[in-house]
């Protein structure tokens, strides 16, 4: 199987493709967790490739936040029969049952190998996954409500993305970003994938645009106060394809006053010249630990500044 894959900047081979064993089309929870399943299944030497529209970690998974069910019983009493009563009622007795029974019966499973794979999710005291009652899940076939849903924080989807783009980029699965089934077989041999870098910070987008080979063009947007700084927010094509070095156009966000720095581990004294500087306010709690130094900032550093915005450090002393 083959697909389409960037080329050195400068070199435009007759050919562009490259040899795969397996592709995933889509690269939410589900596609990575697929490829990650691939890779398990045809051995390390295995070359496998996910096409996906967005980069994965804006893929619509991170959108979960109140988390994902799995039967383990950590905070009480729970069976996987419960759940596929639930699913299977849930979906007015419409859902295929048999598929309802698989993802019931193996959620145990893939919550544990989730947690394996390096998921944060949030701990009961004694260490075991927390769980939280969340949507129609009951106990003992609608006796009622159950805590059945596993959760990290109120970011759950978002930590799903994280550790499986990170155990893909560690099993070495090869990415798509920008690219559709269709848009990659309709290609010619003389153009390039063009990659949606909305999101990303300019010099990730710059180099994945450098990659295809395309050349960026920058249109510098004011940024709003506490608006990431120097974020692609817009391009001009988003996606689909174009001829190598041809233009792609970017709008950046840049801040009029300056950006929020980063004050942890700094001394209160630098700390206050800096946020002076830019006419930033500092307001200060106080914390244990070694005197003097900053320990936490409120808000976070990187986003466009303005005079007269209030920082709350927490300080040591």
């Amino acid at each position: 199987m083959t697909l389409l894959a960037p080329t050195p900047r400068g070199s435009i081979p007759p050919s562009r493709v490259v040899e795969l064993d397996a592709v995933v089309v889509g690269a939410g929870g589900a596609g990575l967790y697929a490829a990650l399943e691939l890779k398990q299944a045809l051995g390390p030497e295995a070359r496998i490739g996910v096409i996906s529209k967005l980069h994965p970690t804006r893929s619509h998974t991170g959108a979960a936040q109140g988390g994902v069910c799995a039967a383990l019983g950590n905070t009480e009493e729970d069976h996987w029969e419960w759940h596929w009563f639930d699913t299977v009622k849930g979906g007015d007795y419409l859902v295929d049952q048999d598929a309802a029974e698989v993802m019931c019966h193996d959620a145990v499973d893939t919550i544990i190998n989730l947690e394996h794979l390096g998921l944060p999710f949030d701990r009961t005291d004694d260490g075991l996954i927390n769980q939280r009652r969340f949507g129609g899940h009951t106990r003992n076939y609608g006796e009622g409500p159950v805590r059945r849903s596993c959760f990290a924080a109120d970011r759950t989807g978002h930590a799903i993305l994280q550790t499986l783009y990170q155990q893909c980029i560690r099993r070495e699965v090869v990415f798509f970003d920008g690219t559709g089934p269709t848009s990659a077989a309709n290609c010619r041999d003389d153009e390039v994938q063009v990659p949606d870098v909305r999101g990303l910070l300019l010099a990730e987008a710059e180099a994945r645009l450098d990659a295809q080979p395309l050349t960026p063009e920058l249109v510098l947007r004011p940024a709003e106060p506490l608006e990431p700084a120097g974020v692609v927010v817009g391009q001009r094509p988003r996606r689909g394809y174009a001829s190598p070095f041809d233009r792609v156009i970017l709008i950046v966000t840049k801040p009029l006053h300056g950006v929020i720095p980063n004050l942890v581990g700094r001394s209160l004294d630098d700390a206050r010249v800096r946020l002076e500087r830019l006419e930033l306010e500092p307001e200060i709690r106080w914390a244990k630990g070694a005197a003097g130094i900053v320990l936490e900032q409120r808000p976070r550093p990187g986003l466009a500044a303005a005079p007269g915005i209030k920082i709350r450090l927490v300080v040591a002393r």
